[in-house]
This record gives structure tokens, sequence and C-alpha cells, in this order.
């Protein structure tokens, strides 16, 4: 079995059913191109796991505690 193979695709609108953020929002992140999808004719398909990945991309580790504070820039 190809990696391909066991990539389950689903629409914009079950996507954010799966989420709960609006269809809008998840057509925009399509349309600049933050989602993974594939286009089969005029219809968009994305993987079950594109949010989880949008948010892991996007996702802002704090600064540590000392950093922060700016200690430890010698």
């Amino acid at each position: 079995m190809s990696t391909l193979d066991a990539v389950e695709l689903i629409s914009p609108r079950q996507l954010a059913r799966r989420t709960g953020w609006a269809e809008k929002r998840i057509r925009t992140l399509i349309d600049n191109r933050h989602l993974r999808y594939i286009r089969i004719g005029t219809r968009y398909l994305l993987p079950v796991n594109a949010v989880d990945e949008y948010i892991a991309r996007e996702m802002v580790e704090p600064v540590s505690e000392v950093k922060a504070r700016g200690e430890g820039d010698d």
C-alpha cells in the first residue's frame, strides 16, 4: 500500500464540520495555500488532518523565562 492509499480526503464543508471552523475560513486557507489540498475538476479535497498540520506549522513557541528577562545574553 502506498502512502497515498492511506490518505482520507474530505471536502472543505466536511472539514469545517469536523473542526468547528467556518467553511469560509477553510476556503480562505485553501485560497491562500495554507492547507494541503488536491483539486479534482472543480472540487477541492483535503486530508482529514489538514487543519492539524496547519496548526502545528503556525504554532508559536513561547520564549523561555530566562530569554524573556534578557538574562543569559552575554
